[in-house]
């Protein structure tokens, strides 16, 4: 069952300054849509929010999301249900259309989920079929999803925010214009769904997803905003901000992670914002390849 005090209070529970910038931000966000209104017709993004648990009135960490898309997005709010997998089972990864219907089949637990079944009002005759697999765990969580999973049971809470990225990739098996025939298996609507299955920790989660997609590949959007992708991560102690994006061969990934200060709050507006990263702190994480790839085409 979820704590749903606890899901209260990621809404409600914020101290006066935190209150203050969210007015703020409002006021920006209101501005900015109005312009676009004007100026940017049919332009439309992600933001997302992260507060740490001791700058909220009762220690809450807070993130939020708003899930803006490109107007065909698909809005449902889906409850996985807890699953036991049998020894030796597959997980299938599927291709992620950013649209409606994001998944249509029986795969995504071990019981049926009315809101994908084949047939269920615009979801079609077809079920999706995997383009990839890995191993399955034992047992998944129950969570909440959206196009991104949102909300474990465990308290695990995600949000999401498209990026630019200097390297694209395509899925497996598909063809994309400017990437040919692609080699990447995770997006990062598949790797939030793997972080909401599996895990009760931030930092933990963000160790495997970023773990996945350096050993099967990632690719992004790779619409109007860009090719990387950028989560907040968050449990019931702490908030990181992880960055993604594909590596030079299509086939990996590149990506890195920055605890927010506990007294402190994250933005990410579509752009990446960890700048810097010091390997001799625990608050990052990151791959080689930040380093490796860097170093062969001599930025660093």
């Amino acid at each position: 069952q979820f704590d749903l005090h606890r899901v209260r209070s990621h809404i409600f529970g914020v101290s006066e300054a935190v209150r203050r910038y969210m007015s703020i931000m409002i006021f920006a966000f209101l501005a900015w849509t109005a312009l676009g209104t004007l100026f940017l017709q049919g332009c439309s993004a992600c933001t997302t929010i992260a507060v740490g648990k001791d700058a909220t009135v009762d220690g809450s960490v807070l993130s939020s999301h708003s899930n803006d898309g490109e107007g065909d997005t698909d809005p449902r709010l889906v409850l996985i249900p807890a699953s036991d997998w049998p020894v030796d089972s597959k997980r299938p990864i599927f291709y992620s259309p950013e649209s409606f219907p994001r998944y249509v089949g029986p795969d995504r637990a071990a019981t049926p989920i009315e809101a994908y079944a084949t047939g269920n009002g615009d979801n079609g005759p077809t079920a999706f079929v995997p383009i990839c697999e890995m191993p399955q765990v034992p047992h998944t969580f129950q969570y909440y999803e959206e196009t991104y999973g949102a909300l474990n049971e465990k308290q695990l809470g995600i949000s999401e925010s498209t990026c630019s990225g200097v390297f694209g990739a395509a899925p497996k098996g598909i063809e994309y214009p400017d990437y040919g025939t692609g080699k990447a298996c995770f997006s990062v609507d598949a790797l939030t769904q793997i972080a909401m299955e599996r895990h009760t920790k931030a930092r933990d989660a963000i160790k495997e997803i970023g773990a996945l997609a350096e050993k099967m590949g990632f690719y992004g959007a790779g619409l109007f905003e860009g090719t990387a992708e950028s989560l907040i991560v968050t449990d019931t102690e702490e908030a990181w901000i992880f960055h993604i994006l594909p590596d030079p061969s299509g086939a990996s990934a590149i990506w890195a992670a920055q605890r927010v200060p506990d007294d402190s709050f994250a933005v990410v507006p579509n752009v990446f914002i960890i700048r810097e990263i010091d390997a001799s702190d625990d608050n990052f994480m990151y791959s080689s390849s930040v380093y490796s790839v860097a170093t062969e085409l001599g930025w660093f």
